[in-house]
């Protein structure tokens, strides 16, 4: 930064170094007047400057040479080191008129150049003004830069263009202080060469899933209702349009060909008047069964709370069973579905003339109900229901699809992991396993119609890992989602990448440090509309200390490179509290699609689905790269020796197999 500093410092001009850097710093450090006084006639005072020192009264007066010496530094050109030595002269002898009247030398001179001043100048230059060495300073450029940051910050901004506020970095985001931290170790270690296993996923569907792949295409025809064809149609032509497969055998236009031809009977006069003879008879069944339902209901009451008798043949009254029966026997014409067994449950020896009237009108209407049930039957043979789409599927084209992206990926796998791909192979692989874990993304993921018809059965039988580092997968260009659980390494893996980067066009964002103000700036602005507005942009600006003002966004929008890396780091820390921020980053990607994007974040959370980049999986270290690791941070030592020998005691490590063939 302090190289940047210097270069946009040395490129003002003279004028502008002295009024816009020179001035305003000078009156921070406390001086009450500072006069501009350059041009034709400054005679070496290109600022004067002056402020109170009690108990002396008088002021003290400065005077502030500003120069750009590169020339003299590098041509040694004599007559510029002459004019130098003049205007210095001048600023040492020559007196300044106060406001009172009265004259008055200056107490100091300051030489402020913004280059770097080489040691051979300023020998140089106090050989030649050698009486004037105990009032003469060289205040060069990286002294400037000092003091600016000492005691006027805001000047850095004009020492910066947008486009080095976003490349520039907190030692701190680069440093993941929380591993150093759980490790009690203070000296950072460049860990490049300790990285985990991949695996990669869309959606839920993860890659290792492929090796154990296995599906099932059904040959029984699938019934689609017109109120799901539209919904099918789409997920047909989803599939042909996007990876050229034809899920069915007979193509729609056949299906729907099909259909009309049924739709036509079914809507014909002669079956309309079927439906109209259908539905009049299914109406006067519903009020048949609705009048019985009612004098059941009725007749049932009356019977519960009253005892009924019928005369035996000894003269008696038999009550108690009567009734029984009785309610057994209405009860019993609901659901009876013969005639005669409906008429053997008539009772008229000697019950009450309405009782006896309500249970044989139950028989009627429930023979009645009988007999237009037999009707409708004999109708219904001769009716055209409405038709469905009947759809039948490709089965060996379907199974073949999947077995070509089990076989290309075990391949490409294999290749990797013995070190043969090259970046151009492993960014086409990665092209390619993105759209096969979206083809399978999609019938697993949604309640699609064909799932009722197509079966994938996914059965991780076991931990297969691509070998290669997280830091290769991010050089091809590519969108990613780096994913694992905690402490698995995505912080350390993004903040190394952008360490080693830094030269190029970068921008991290530690999002779990930029949230409280983020939060911040929502509750004294907008509430929850401010999250919904380029809040990437933010989260960028707000990293780098920029205030996010529409102005600074429409800079950093202008100014941000086309080829930039965009590490957001820690999505799972700032979801919860602002669950806007995925449809923005997706909305970030569609406005700007030459930037790169790596995202971060817990793999135990709900909105992995919602996520459309290509996702990468830390998975746990192999016994072999555990101890590489340990190794590494403790040098090899005694400590390390022993943290493995516990590791192992305890039998912790991963046991995972590194290639399946």
């Amino acid at each position: 930064m302090t190289e940047m500093y210097l270069s946009k410092l040395s490129s003002l001009k003279e004028d502008d170094f002295t009024k816009l850097i020179l001035k305003p710093l000078f009156e921070s450090m406390g001086y009450g007047r500072v006069d501009f006084h350059g041009g034709q006639y400054e005679r070496g005072r290109d600022l004067i400057a002056q402020r109170e020192v009690p108990p002396r009264k008088d002021p003290l007066i400065i005077y502030v040479q500003s120069k750009k010496v590169e020339d003299i530094q590098n041509v040694k050109e004599g007559v510029k080191f002459s004019t130098l030595m003049h205007q210095l002269r001048q600023c040492c002898f020559e007196k300044l008129k106060l406001i009172d009247g009265t004259e008055a030398r200056a107490d100091h001179i300051y030489l402020a150049c913004p280059e770097k001043i080489s040691s051979r100048l300023t020998e140089e230059i106090f050989s030649h003004l050698e009486e004037y060495k105990n009032k003469l300073t060289v205040y060069d450029g990286p002294q400037i830069i000092e003091d600016i940051k000492k005691y006027n910050p805001s000047l850095l901004g004009l020492l910066t263009s947008m486009k080095d506020k976003l490349a520039s970095y907190s030692n701190d985001y680069l440093i993941n202080s929380e591993l150093l931290s759980a490790l009690k170790n203070d000296a950072y270690v460049e860990p490049e060469r300790f990285y985990s296993d991949l695996s990669f996923f869309v959606g839920s569907i993860d890659s290792n899933c492929l090796f154990h792949l296995e599906v099932d295409v059904s040959t029984d025809e699938l019934a689609v209702s017109n109120d799901e064809w539209a919904a099918f149609k789409k997920e047909v032509m989803w599939f042909y349009n996007s990876y050229g497969l034809s899920i069915t055998s007979k193509s729609l236009n056949d299906v729907c060909h099909l259909y009309n031809q049924q739709l036509e009977k079914h809507q014909s006069s002669k079956n309309k008047m079927l439906i109209i003879d259908i539905d009049s008879l299914e109406s006067d069944i519903s009020d048949l069964q609705n009048s019985i339902k009612s004098s059941n209901d009725s007749l049932s009451a009356f019977l519960k709370g009253n005892i009924v008798g019928r005369t035996s043949a000894a003269g008696s009254k038999d009550t108690s069973e009567t009734t029984k029966e009785i309610l057994e026997s209405i009860s019993s014409v609901t659901v009876l579905e013969e005639i005669e067994n409906v008429r053997a449950t008539y009772y008229s020896a000697n019950l009450p003339t309405h009782i006896a009237k309500e249970v044989s009108n139950q028989i009627e209407w429930k023979i009645d109900i009988l007999n237009k049930q037999k009707e409708i039957n004999k109708l219904r043979k001769n009716l055209i229901p409405e038709p469905l789409y009947m759809v039948s599927f490709n089965k060996s084209e379907i199974e073949n699809k999947f077995k070509l992206i089990k076989s290309k990926y075990i391949e490409a796998v294999n290749e990797i992991n013995e070190s043969r791909a090259s970046i151009k192979k492993i960014s086409d692989f990665l092209v390619n396993i993105e759209s096969e874990l979206r083809f399978i993304s999609e019938f697993v993921d949604h309640d699609l119609l064909c799932r009722k018809r197509i079966k994938i059965r996914l059965n991780k039988r076991e931990n297969d890992r691509i070998c290669i580092s997280p830091h290769t997968i991010l050089d091809t260009g590519f969108d990613v989602a780096v994913y694992g659980g905690a402490g698995v390494g995505k912080t350390t893996t993004l903040q190394v990448y952008a360490r080693s980067k830094r030269g190029g066009d970068i921008v991290y964002v530690p999002l779990n440090r930029v949230l409280g103000k983020i939060n911040q700036y929502a509750q004294n602005y907008e509430g929850r509309d401010y999250y919904r507005h380029e809040l990437v942009f933010k989260s960028i600006l707000i990293s780098k200390d920029i205030t996010p003002t529409a102005d600074n966004i429409a800079d950093a929008k202008c100014t941000l490179p086309k080829n930039t890396v965009l590490i957001l780091d820690g999505l799972d820390e700032i979801y919860s509290s602002v669950p806007e921020i995925i449809n923005e980053i997706d909305l970030f990607k569609k406005s700007n699609p030459t930037i790169q994007i790596v995202i971060s974040s817990r793999d135990c959370v709900s909105y992995l689905k919602d996520i459309n980049f290509l996702g990468i999986t830390l998975l746990p270290f192999t016994r072999e790269q555990l101890e590489k690791f340990i190794n590494g941070w403790f040098g090899c030592n005694k400590k390390a020796s022993e943290l493995i020998n516990t590791i192992n005691e305890y039998s912790l490590f991963e046991e995972s197999v590194k290639k399946t063939v």
